[in-house]
C-alpha cells in the first residue's frame, strides 16, 4: 500500500511542478504578447540617418494615429 501512496504523491508532486510551470509561461508569453505590440507601433526603434538617430514613436504620436509621421 506504500506503493501506491508514494506513486500518487508523485503524480501529484509532478502535476503540481507542471501547473507552477505553465504559470511561467502564460506569464512569460503575456509579457512577450505585450512587447511585440510595442515593437509593431515602433517603441524602442531608432532610425539612424546620416549620424543622427529618430526614434520611431515619439511621445506626441500616438497608436490611435500611427500614419503621422515624427519628422
Amino acid at each position: 500500500m506504500d506503493r501506491v501512496n508514494e506513486g500518487f504523491e508523485n503524480i501529484a508532486g509532478m502535476l503540481l511542478e507542471m501547473q507552477r510551470r505553465m504559470q511561467q509561461l502564460v506569464a512569460e508569453n503575456h509579457q512577450l504578447q505585450e512587447e511585440l505590440a510595442a515593437l509593431r507601433q515602433g517603441a524602442g526603434i531608432l532610425v539612424v540617418i546620416e549620424g543622427n538617430a529618430y526614434p520611431l514613436l515619439t511621445p506626441s504620436l500616438t497608436p490611435a494615429d500611427p500614419m503621422r509621421s515624427p519628422f
